[in-house]
This record gives C-alpha cells, structure tokens and sequence, in this order.
C-alpha cells in the first residue's frame, strides 16, 4: 500500500517538476535581439510583473516611422516613393515607398483612471503621425541601423509634383551637411 501511495507522490512530483521547467524558459516571441537582461537564474517573475525583466526588440518587422503634421497627412497616400537620410549614413540618399500610416498619436490615448479627462490641452497640441515607410534600396535593410536612428525623409505626393526636383536637392544638400557635423 505504502508503495502504491509514494509511486503517486513520485508521478505528482515529477508532473510539478516538468511543469516548472517548462514555465520558467523564456521564449522570444519573433526573431529579435534582447538590448538588456536582468533576468537570473533562480529570478522569480510573475505573470503580473511590474519591472520587466528583459528588453526585446522585434527585428523581423522593423520599419521607419516618420512624424508628419495633421495638415500635410490629407496629401499622403499607401505606395508613394519617398526619400530617407540617417546621420548615421551621411551623403547617402534611400529610395523608400510609403506603407501607411499609424493609427493613432500619443494624444489619441487616455489612462485609465476613472476619472474623465480633461482634453483641452491635447487639443490645442499638434501631434505629429507617423507615416511607416518601406526601403526600397537594396543598399540598406531596416535593420542595418539601431531603433531611433534619426534623418530626414521626403514624401512625393501627387499634390505638390512641381517641388520635387526641388525637394529632391534640398533631401542631397541636408544628407552632405551630415558629414559636417
């Protein structure tokens, strides 16, 4: 009988144990890089977690955002071309293709608090949306440079086509005062 009873216990135990061990492997979701670790062996983290452990960035759907003003989104559309520059890449110009944009500014959300809002503030802000934009050089992919890499962009819209070529030089002349600095 004492047999039967510590057998059970043992299955029970081993059951515990298997379970452990499967909930405490961390798993990417997507492939990515992990920025920055605090996580230890023998770490306790709860499905409810207020710190985060681990900084994850997804690299398998990195794309370029690119804040632009309420009164100049009328004009942009899905699969314009547009131009992009990094500092990070002085003198060099990226053709790029538009995706979208975003659905929703940091002024389209509110905590929840319970208590009702007043918006007054936000409206009188004109945050910016982000336009996604696509390369479409093949010199650079989206991940060959860190998240938050800053330059400038240029979208051709159908609305303004004679500025251009206009545009188009003044995008050149910004890229080379890049190597200046």
């Amino acid at each position: 009988m004492y047999g039967l009873i510590g057998a059970t216990q043992s299955r029970q135990q081993l059951a515990r144990a298997k379970y452990d061990l499967e909930h405490a492997t961390v798993r990417a979701p997507t492939d990515g890089v992990v920025q920055q670790l605090a996580l230890r062996s023998g770490a306790r983290v709860a499905a409810l977690t207020l710190q985060a452990v681990m900084v994850f960035v997804d690299t398998s759907r990195a794309k370029i955002s690119v804040p632009i003003h309420q009164n100049c989104l009328r004009h942009v559309r899905a699969g314009q071309a547009a131009e992009i520059t990094f500092k990070l890449h002085p003198g060099k110009t990226y053709a790029a293709n538009v995706l979208g944009v975003s659905g929703t500014t940091s002024g389209g959300q509110v905590r929840s608090s319970g208590i009702v809002e007043d918006l007054s503030a936000i409206e009188k802000r004109d945050d910016p949306y982000q336009v996604v934009l696509e390369l479409a050089d093949d010199r650079i992919t989206e991940n060959d440079f860190p998240g938050g890499a800053i330059g400038n962009a240029a979208i051709y819209t159908d609305s303004t086509k004679f500025t251009h070529v206009i545009r188009k030089v003044m995008v050149r002349m910004q890229t080379w005062v890049n190597c200046l600095w």
